[in-house]
Protein backbone atom coordinates (compact mmCIF):
# COMPACT_ATOMS: atom_id res chain seq x y z
CA UNK A 1 0.00 0.00 0.00
CA UNK A 2 2.89 2.13 0.83
CA UNK A 3 4.31 1.77 -2.81
CA UNK A 4 0.93 2.66 -4.07
CA UNK A 5 0.13 5.83 -2.44
CA UNK A 6 4.28 6.56 -3.32
CA UNK A 7 2.85 6.18 -7.15
CA UNK A 8 -0.13 8.47 -6.10
CA UNK A 9 1.50 11.19 -5.12
CA UNK A 10 4.39 11.34 -7.67
CA UNK A 11 3.18 9.18 -10.76
CA UNK A 12 7.13 8.05 -10.59
CA UNK A 13 8.62 4.75 -11.07
CA UNK A 14 11.99 5.78 -9.96
CA UNK A 15 10.17 7.14 -6.60
CA UNK A 16 8.42 2.98 -6.44
CA UNK A 17 11.63 1.78 -6.99
CA UNK A 18 13.59 4.47 -4.09
CA UNK A 19 11.11 3.45 -1.87
CA UNK A 20 11.45 0.22 -2.03
CA UNK A 21 15.06 0.66 -1.72
CA UNK A 22 14.55 2.70 1.48
CA UNK A 23 12.84 -0.46 2.87
CA UNK A 24 15.28 -3.31 1.71
CA UNK A 25 18.80 -1.26 2.29
CA UNK A 26 18.22 -1.71 6.46
CA UNK A 27 17.50 -5.28 5.75
CA UNK A 28 20.48 -6.03 4.06
CA UNK A 29 22.94 -3.92 5.80
CA UNK A 30 21.58 -4.01 9.79
CA UNK A 31 20.26 -7.57 10.11
CA UNK A 32 23.55 -8.78 10.92
CA UNK A 33 23.52 -6.39 14.14
CA UNK A 34 19.98 -7.81 14.82
CA UNK A 35 21.55 -10.61 15.52
CA UNK A 36 24.25 -9.64 17.65
CA UNK A 37 21.51 -7.47 19.57
CA UNK A 38 19.32 -10.35 19.76
CA UNK A 39 22.65 -12.31 21.76
CA UNK A 40 22.58 -9.92 24.02
CA UNK A 41 19.91 -8.07 24.73
CA UNK A 42 16.44 -9.84 26.07
CA UNK A 43 14.72 -10.93 23.24
CA UNK A 44 11.28 -9.95 24.64
CA UNK A 45 12.69 -6.33 24.77
CA UNK A 46 13.52 -5.95 21.36
CA UNK A 47 10.12 -7.25 20.28
CA UNK A 48 8.35 -4.53 22.64
CA UNK A 49 10.44 -1.83 21.37
CA UNK A 50 10.21 -2.70 17.64
CA UNK A 51 6.24 -2.91 17.82
CA UNK A 52 6.30 0.34 19.83
CA UNK A 53 8.28 1.81 16.88
CA UNK A 54 5.89 0.71 14.45
CA UNK A 55 3.52 1.69 15.71
CA UNK A 56 4.42 5.06 16.04
CA UNK A 57 5.79 5.50 12.50
CA UNK A 58 2.08 3.83 11.10
CA UNK A 59 0.74 7.04 13.51
CA UNK A 60 2.81 9.28 12.07
CA UNK A 61 1.96 8.58 8.13
CA UNK A 62 -1.57 8.50 8.82
CA UNK A 63 -1.44 12.36 10.69
CA UNK A 64 0.63 13.74 8.02
CA UNK A 65 -1.88 12.05 5.55
CA UNK A 66 -4.85 13.82 7.63
CA UNK A 67 -3.41 17.35 7.98
CA UNK A 68 -2.31 16.98 4.45
CA UNK A 69 1.26 17.71 4.98
CA UNK A 70 2.17 14.52 3.53
CA UNK A 71 4.94 14.11 0.68
CA UNK A 72 7.27 11.09 -0.90
CA UNK A 73 10.44 12.05 1.73
CA UNK A 74 7.73 11.27 4.31
CA UNK A 75 6.90 7.83 2.84
CA UNK A 76 10.67 7.27 1.90
CA UNK A 77 12.32 8.49 5.58
CA UNK A 78 8.90 5.57 7.20
CA UNK A 79 10.20 2.64 4.35
CA UNK A 80 13.62 3.45 5.89
CA UNK A 81 13.23 3.39 9.44
CA UNK A 82 10.53 0.71 8.93
CA UNK A 83 13.33 -1.89 7.51
CA UNK A 84 15.49 -1.13 10.16
CA UNK A 85 12.98 -2.18 12.78
CA UNK A 86 12.45 -5.11 11.02
CA UNK A 87 16.15 -5.62 10.43
CA UNK A 88 17.04 -5.60 14.51
CA UNK A 89 13.79 -7.34 15.03
CA UNK A 90 13.64 -10.30 13.36
CA UNK A 91 16.38 -12.13 14.41
CA UNK A 92 15.16 -11.46 18.00
CA UNK A 93 11.52 -12.72 16.69
CA UNK A 94 12.82 -15.97 15.24
CA UNK A 95 15.17 -16.65 18.17
CA UNK A 96 12.68 -15.84 20.70
CA UNK A 97 10.25 -19.37 19.45
CA UNK A 98 12.88 -21.45 20.76
CA UNK A 99 12.87 -20.21 24.12
CA UNK A 100 9.25 -20.21 23.87
CA UNK A 101 8.34 -23.84 23.09
CA UNK A 102 11.56 -25.43 23.39
CA UNK A 103 13.03 -28.23 21.43
CA UNK A 104 10.48 -30.87 21.35
CA UNK A 105 7.71 -28.38 19.79
CA UNK A 106 10.44 -26.17 17.73
CA UNK A 107 9.43 -27.66 14.56
CA UNK A 108 5.90 -27.17 15.15
CA UNK A 109 5.92 -23.39 16.24
CA UNK A 110 7.96 -22.23 13.48
CA UNK A 111 5.60 -24.34 10.62
CA UNK A 112 2.60 -22.40 12.89
CA UNK A 113 4.60 -18.86 12.43
CA UNK A 114 5.44 -18.93 8.74
CA UNK A 115 1.80 -20.00 8.33
CA UNK A 116 0.13 -17.10 10.31
CA UNK A 117 3.00 -14.60 8.33
CA UNK A 118 1.95 -15.81 5.31
CA UNK A 119 -1.97 -15.73 5.93
CA UNK A 120 -1.39 -12.35 6.92
CA UNK A 121 0.79 -11.40 3.88
CA UNK A 122 -1.97 -12.73 1.92
CA UNK A 123 -5.08 -11.17 3.20
CA UNK A 124 -3.31 -7.85 4.57
CA UNK A 125 -3.13 -6.46 1.03
CA UNK A 126 -6.59 -7.37 -0.09
CA UNK A 127 -7.91 -5.68 2.62
CA UNK A 128 -5.36 -2.69 3.04
CA UNK A 129 -7.24 -2.18 -0.83
CA UNK A 130 -10.73 -2.56 0.20
CA UNK A 131 -10.38 -0.35 3.43
CA UNK A 132 -8.93 2.62 0.48
CA UNK A 133 -11.31 2.08 -2.11
CA UNK A 134 -14.22 2.72 0.29
CA UNK A 135 -12.95 4.93 2.74
CA UNK A 136 -9.22 6.29 2.66
CA UNK A 137 -5.57 5.51 2.38
CA UNK A 138 -4.90 7.56 5.90
CA UNK A 139 -7.90 4.75 7.56
CA UNK A 140 -5.28 1.38 6.33
CA UNK A 141 -2.52 3.92 8.41
CA UNK A 142 -5.04 4.00 11.43
CA UNK A 143 -5.82 0.59 11.42
CA UNK A 144 -2.08 -0.12 11.26
CA UNK A 145 -1.45 1.57 13.92
CA UNK A 146 -4.09 -0.09 15.99
CA UNK A 147 -2.88 -3.41 15.01
CA UNK A 148 1.01 -2.87 15.88
CA UNK A 149 -0.07 -1.42 19.49
CA UNK A 150 -2.52 -4.89 20.37
CA UNK A 151 0.78 -6.83 18.99
CA UNK A 152 2.93 -4.13 21.54
CA UNK A 153 0.50 -5.37 24.28
CA UNK A 154 0.45 -9.05 23.28
CA UNK A 155 4.43 -8.82 23.44
CA UNK A 156 4.17 -6.98 26.71
CA UNK A 157 2.26 -10.37 28.15
CA UNK A 158 4.95 -13.02 26.92
CA UNK A 159 7.02 -14.36 29.71
CA UNK A 160 10.45 -13.10 30.49
CA UNK A 161 12.66 -15.61 28.94
CA UNK A 162 16.52 -15.56 28.49
CA UNK A 163 18.89 -12.46 30.44
CA UNK A 164 20.61 -9.66 29.18
CA UNK A 165 23.96 -11.03 28.85
CA UNK A 166 26.90 -8.11 28.51
CA UNK A 167 29.64 -9.80 26.53
CA UNK A 168 33.78 -9.45 26.39
CA UNK A 169 33.56 -10.32 22.78
CA UNK A 170 32.94 -6.67 20.47
CA UNK A 171 30.11 -6.68 18.11
CA UNK A 172 32.58 -6.80 15.35
CA UNK A 173 34.01 -10.21 16.59
CA UNK A 174 30.83 -11.50 17.01
CA UNK A 175 29.61 -10.63 13.31
CA UNK A 176 33.36 -11.46 11.73
CA UNK A 177 32.68 -14.97 13.94
CA UNK A 178 29.12 -15.50 12.34
CA UNK A 179 30.57 -14.93 8.47
CA UNK A 180 33.28 -17.33 9.33
CA UNK A 181 30.63 -20.01 10.60
CA UNK A 182 28.60 -19.44 7.38
CA UNK A 183 31.60 -19.51 4.90
CA UNK A 184 32.69 -22.96 6.89
CA UNK A 185 29.19 -24.14 6.88
CA UNK A 186 28.01 -24.95 3.13
CA UNK A 187 24.47 -26.10 4.34
CA UNK A 188 23.85 -22.45 5.72
CA UNK A 189 25.42 -20.83 3.09
CA UNK A 190 23.60 -22.97 0.24
CA UNK A 191 20.58 -22.04 2.34
CA UNK A 192 21.26 -18.31 2.25
CA UNK A 193 22.61 -18.09 -1.22
CA UNK A 194 19.26 -19.90 -2.50
CA UNK A 195 17.36 -17.25 -0.43
CA UNK A 196 18.83 -14.17 -1.92
CA UNK A 197 18.37 -15.49 -5.12
CA UNK A 198 14.77 -16.14 -4.65
CA UNK A 199 14.02 -12.34 -3.28
CA UNK A 200 16.35 -10.79 -5.99
CA UNK A 201 14.53 -12.76 -9.06
CA UNK A 202 10.83 -12.51 -7.44
CA UNK A 203 10.30 -9.77 -5.98
CA UNK A 204 11.53 -6.75 -7.64
CA UNK A 205 7.97 -6.58 -9.62
CA UNK A 206 6.21 -5.95 -6.09
CA UNK A 207 7.65 -2.16 -6.26
CA UNK A 208 6.38 -2.04 -9.77
CA UNK A 209 2.90 -3.66 -9.84
CA UNK A 210 0.55 0.16 -8.22
CA UNK A 211 2.10 1.54 -11.84
CA UNK A 212 0.89 -1.77 -13.53
CA UNK A 213 -2.18 -1.65 -12.52
CA UNK A 214 -3.09 2.10 -12.25
CA UNK A 215 -1.41 3.01 -16.23
CA UNK A 216 -1.83 -0.92 -17.85
CA UNK A 217 -4.53 -2.84 -16.65
CA UNK A 218 -6.45 0.01 -15.39
CA UNK A 219 -8.06 -1.31 -12.19
CA UNK A 220 -8.76 0.49 -8.92
CA UNK A 221 -7.23 0.29 -5.79
CA UNK A 222 -8.84 -2.28 -4.71
CA UNK A 223 -8.43 -5.09 -7.37
CA UNK A 224 -4.20 -3.88 -6.78
CA UNK A 225 -4.92 -5.03 -3.27
CA UNK A 226 -5.96 -8.65 -4.59
CA UNK A 227 -3.13 -8.14 -7.26
CA UNK A 228 -0.40 -8.29 -4.46
CA UNK A 229 -1.87 -11.19 -2.78
CA UNK A 230 -1.43 -13.31 -5.70
CA UNK A 231 1.89 -14.39 -5.17
CA UNK A 232 1.15 -16.14 -2.37
CA UNK A 233 -2.16 -17.91 -3.34
CA UNK A 234 -0.64 -21.30 -3.50
CA UNK A 235 0.11 -21.10 -0.10
CA UNK A 236 -3.56 -21.95 0.34
CA UNK A 237 -5.56 -25.35 0.35
CA UNK A 238 -7.13 -26.12 -3.24
CA UNK A 239 -10.89 -24.97 -2.33
CA UNK A 240 -9.22 -21.74 -0.76
CA UNK A 241 -7.11 -21.30 -3.90
CA UNK A 242 -10.30 -21.64 -6.30
CA UNK A 243 -12.49 -19.39 -4.18
CA UNK A 244 -9.99 -17.22 -4.11
CA UNK A 245 -9.17 -16.79 -7.02
CA UNK A 246 -12.73 -16.38 -8.22
CA UNK A 247 -12.80 -12.96 -5.94
CA UNK A 248 -9.75 -12.21 -7.52
CA UNK A 249 -10.93 -12.88 -11.38
CA UNK A 250 -14.66 -11.24 -10.55
CA UNK A 251 -13.65 -8.18 -12.86
CA UNK A 252 -11.79 -9.04 -15.27
CA UNK A 253 -12.98 -11.33 -18.17
CA UNK A 254 -10.79 -13.11 -20.66
CA UNK A 255 -11.11 -13.42 -24.26
CA UNK A 256 -8.63 -15.63 -26.21
CA UNK A 257 -8.83 -14.80 -30.17
CA UNK A 258 -8.10 -18.47 -31.43
CA UNK A 259 -8.19 -19.99 -34.78
CA UNK A 260 -12.02 -20.82 -36.68
CA UNK A 261 -13.48 -18.26 -33.94
CA UNK A 262 -16.24 -16.30 -35.90
CA UNK A 263 -16.83 -12.28 -36.07
CA UNK A 264 -20.10 -13.45 -34.73
CA UNK A 265 -19.17 -15.23 -31.86
CA UNK A 266 -16.72 -13.15 -31.04
CA UNK A 267 -19.30 -10.22 -30.30
CA UNK A 268 -21.35 -12.75 -28.85
CA UNK A 269 -18.95 -13.10 -26.16
CA UNK A 270 -17.59 -9.94 -25.91
CA UNK A 271 -21.44 -8.39 -25.06
CA UNK A 272 -21.90 -11.37 -22.73
CA UNK A 273 -18.37 -10.45 -20.41
CA UNK A 274 -19.22 -6.76 -20.84
CA UNK A 275 -22.20 -7.45 -18.98
CA UNK A 276 -20.21 -9.55 -16.47
CA UNK A 277 -17.08 -8.02 -15.64
CA UNK A 278 -16.26 -4.65 -15.65
CA UNK A 279 -12.86 -5.44 -18.07
CA UNK A 280 -12.22 -7.58 -20.88
CA UNK A 281 -8.33 -8.78 -21.71
CA UNK A 282 -8.54 -10.00 -25.42
CA UNK A 283 -5.55 -11.58 -26.32
CA UNK A 284 -4.58 -11.20 -30.12
CA UNK A 285 -3.07 -13.59 -32.26
CA UNK A 286 0.56 -13.10 -33.91
CA UNK A 287 -1.19 -13.26 -37.11
CA UNK A 288 -4.07 -11.26 -38.55
CA UNK A 289 -7.35 -12.60 -39.03
CA UNK A 290 -10.29 -11.27 -39.76
CA UNK A 291 -11.81 -11.67 -36.24
CA UNK A 292 -8.59 -10.67 -34.80
CA UNK A 293 -8.73 -7.41 -36.61
CA UNK A 294 -12.02 -7.19 -35.97
CA UNK A 295 -11.38 -7.41 -31.85
CA UNK A 296 -8.80 -4.78 -32.45
CA UNK A 297 -11.18 -2.29 -33.89
CA UNK A 298 -13.27 -3.25 -30.61
CA UNK A 299 -10.29 -2.01 -28.27
CA UNK A 300 -9.67 0.98 -26.07
CA UNK A 301 -6.25 0.39 -25.25
CA UNK A 302 -3.42 -2.21 -26.78
CA UNK A 303 -1.01 -3.19 -23.96
CA UNK A 304 2.28 -5.53 -25.72
CA UNK A 305 4.96 -7.09 -23.88
CA UNK A 306 7.93 -6.12 -26.26
CA UNK A 307 7.57 -5.19 -30.29
CA UNK A 308 4.16 -5.97 -30.55
CA UNK A 309 3.52 -7.61 -34.33
CA UNK A 310 3.51 -4.98 -37.36
CA UNK A 311 -0.30 -5.94 -38.55
CA UNK A 312 -0.97 -4.48 -34.92
CA UNK A 313 1.46 -1.31 -35.91
CA UNK A 314 -0.15 -1.09 -39.07
CA UNK A 315 -3.70 -0.77 -37.86
CA UNK A 316 -4.03 0.40 -34.47
CA UNK A 317 -3.67 4.84 -34.46
CA UNK A 318 -0.62 6.10 -33.02
CA UNK A 319 -2.77 7.35 -29.43
CA UNK A 320 -3.75 3.26 -28.41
Amino acid sequence: IRDRFMYELTGSAVMLGAVGLGSALPMLTVSLFGGVLADRIRKKSILVAGQFASALVALGIAISITVGAISWIHLFVAALFQGLVLALMMPARQALIYELVGENTLMNAIALNAAAMNFIRLMAPAFAGFFIAFWSVESVYYIMTVLYAIGFMFALRLPRTGTDRPRETTTIQELTEGLRYIRHNADVLALLVLTLLATVLSMPYLFLLPMFTRDIFLVDVSIFGRFASLPLIGSLPPMGSSNFLDVITSKAGVELIEVGLTEEALTEDLSRQLGEFDHVLIILPRYPTTTARKALDLTDYIVSFGTPSGWIQDVSPADR
